[in-house]
């Protein structure tokens, strides 16, 4: 069915690898919808829906409805006009724009540091997952973040995606995770336990990766309104790269 959209012009915000339709599959996650000159795939999480889109030039969607509360982002550069002005479609069928990401890049050879601090930086193990889990939960709106699964969690822990910041009272008080293709990584949440901030927790969690890791560049997605999250990646050396991306919901609740 994918094979079948890609012609001139589509537009799509589906950037998958294979692999990544073969788990949602294993899984019983992944559900498609064939419209006329368009492909909807609806990848299921707890309570609502995840959208990718292939459309076609013409493509009609009219009369079309998510059966639930359902995500969509769509990313593009300055220079991809129409999925730029793809967001009139998704406003007629009833979506709301939250807020805009921007896209930095780090491609410097070392960290800053500017202080050790009292906190134990390490991988996490298995017994970090339920604080792990509990940040997360904290910190982020499950619906706009996207929260890895349990299993993909425990992907994760073996892959050594996952560090964390341990208190001298063998707390676990934040958490980085990162996913690494050949040699670049992508930033994917970080979240430091208010009382903990302002401690370099953040700055120690990257760095500890990048040294352990063969890392040439590092990306990373980050809302455009969030202040303090925008000067820490500054502070670290990351610069945006001209990618940007919308953020809408369908709140099956509220139509």
């Amino acid at each position: 069915m994918i094979t079948a959209q890609w012609k001139k012009g589509v537009l799509t915000n589906a950037a998958f690898s294979a692999q990544v339709y073969e788990k949602e599959i294993e899984a019983g996650t992944l559900y498609a919808e064939e419209l006329p000159g368009a492909l909807l795939l609806l990848r299921q999480r707890e309570g609502f829906g995840r959208l990718n889109f292939y459309l076609q030039p013409g493509g009609d969607l009219t009369g079309w409805k998510p059966e639930q509360t359902t995500v969509l982002e769509v990313p593009f550069r300055e220079k991809d006009m129409a999925l730029r002005e793809s967001g009139v479609l998704w406003d007629k069928l009833g979506f709301k724009l939250q807020f805009s990401r921007l896209r930095l890049v780090f491609s410097e050879t070392t960290v800053p540091l500017t202080e050790e601090g009292s906190f134990f930086i390490r991988p996490a193990g298995e017994r970090d997952l339920p604080h792990i889990e509990a940040l997360m939960l904290s910190a982020y709106d499950p619906r706009t973040a996207c929260l890895p699964t349990k299993d993909e969690l425990c992907c994760d822990l073996k892959e050594g995606n996952l560090v964390v910041a341990e208190s001298a009272e063998h707390r676990v008080v934040a958490f980085s995770r990162m996913l690494k293709n050949r040699r670049n990584a992508e930033w994917r949440h970080l979240v430091v336990a208010p009382e903990c901030r302002g401690q370099n927790i953040a700055q120690r969690l990257f760095a500890y990766y990048v040294g352990v890791n063969e890392i040439e560049q590092v990306r990373v997605w980050v809302a455009e309104k969030n202040a303090a999250a925008l000067r820490l990646y500054d502070k670290l050396g990351f610069t945006p790269d001209g990618w940007t991306s919308t953020v809408w919901i369908y709140d099956k609740e509220r139509i």
